[in-house]
């Protein structure tokens, strides 16, 4: 039987030891040989930390409706962490909600798109983690209102956690939600199982730079407004347009997360502000000289290869059958730069890696 892990074996070659060690991989492989194929129709994501010398990365695979995700995310059976001793009902918890995703008459299963699992390894000695769960909405029907993603919101944070979300964490999302301007809207929603909180993470979309710098203090984020200011200087240098991350519990959490993004996910090749982005991090210490570098070798694409090793099995066949029609080839790409700003700390830099057949 194929698993995830078939899938993701043939990029070995190809992935520059600064951003991720063979053993850190081998982890990775660990927690992907207990995933389906289908996970592979989806993109892969792999989450390194930029100013660290280790060699390490979160995995974060993807489920997506279109192509099996709800059957695939039903069948999600990693082996039990060693820190939960025994059955560890947020599992049950995934599957259920899971169940709700595939359910033609739940309000989960129109406008859910996808849904990411993120796997903590950096840091962890055991593979056998529970993720945290992202989805992602669909696009809003112009005719609905605020009032229904919050419904949507509430009811899956409700299935992956057991229990319905606190009253005062409900109010401060109906909060931020309401402040959203026309033109935003909330991209993903996150339910960090994998970490100790009771947070609900909103990944926004659609706003301005203009309205970030308006919308973050506004919604009581705990930062300065000099942050903010950075935060939008940079995304107004380094990218053409920004999503931000907030942590929202009974109060906006301390950390916030602005992802820079390029227009049609241009790659550095064509995009010569990542090469740029690389090397203000650096500057700042926030990026290694060693992770800029790995960072622009890891994108590339590798041709259909028939060899046993290299291409997982059902790939071969439709390669084999259909030749340039099926999937010619293997991609590996930047997909985003995250930067974390908190109170209290200076900023952390993230990359995000994506890996696809097509």
């Amino acid at each position: 039987m194929l698993s995830f892990a078939d899938y993701l074996r043939p990029i070995a070659p190809a992935l520059p030891p600064q951003l991720i060690s063979p053993a850190a991989y081998a982890n990775i492989l660990t927690i992907a040989a207990h995933l389906p194929p289908a996970f592979a129709c989806g993109l892969a994501g792999f989450e390194c930390r930029l100013g660290e010398v280790q060699a390490a990365a979160d995995f974060i695979p993807c489920a997506t409706a279109a192509y099996g995700g709800r059957t695939a995310l039903a069948r999600f059976d990693p082996p039990l962490s060693a820190l939960a001793g025994g059955i560890d009902l947020r599992r049950q918890h995934i599957q259920t909600f899971a169940q709700h995703w595939a359910d033609p008459t739940s309000p989960l299963y129109q406008r859910i798109d996808n849904v990411w699992l993120e796997f903590d390894l950096v840091g962890r000695p055991d593979v056998g983690l529970v993720p945290s769960i992202l989805f992602g909405l669909q696009p809003p029907d112009p005719a609905a209102s605020a009032t229904t993603d919050l419904a949507i919101i509430l009811e899956a944070a409700h299935l992956l956690n057991g229990r319905p979300l606190a009253a005062p964490v409900i109010q401060r999302l109906t909060a931020c939600m309401a402040a959203l301007p026309e033109t935003g809207s909330v991209a993903f929603v996150g339910v960090m199982l994998g970490r100790a909180t009771t947070a609900v993470r909103l990944v926004l979309s659609g706003l301005s730079f203009a309205q970030i710098q308006h919308y973050v203090p506004h919604v009581g984020w705990p930062g300065t407004v000099h942050q903010v200011q950075t935060a939008v200087a940079r995304a107004t240098a380094f990218s053409d347009f920004a999503w931000l991350h907030l942590d929202v519990g009974a109060t906006v959490g301390p950390r916030l997360g602005v992802e820079h993004h390029f227009y049609g996910a241009a790659q550095p090749r064509q995009e010569p502000r990542w090469a740029a982005f690389l090397t203000h991090l650096v500057g700042q210490g926030q990026c290694t000289a060693a992770k800029q570098q790995a960072l622009l070798a890891y994108v590339g694409r590798a041709p259909y290869e028939p060899a046993p090793l290299h291409w997982p099995a059902d790939l071969r066949l439709v390669g084999d059958l259909f030749g340039p029609l099926g999937f010619t080839e293997q991609v590996r790409a930047l997909h985003n730069i995250k930067l974390v700003y908190h109170p209290c700390r200076a900023a952390e830099a993230k990359a995000y890696l994506s890996l696809y057949y097509q």
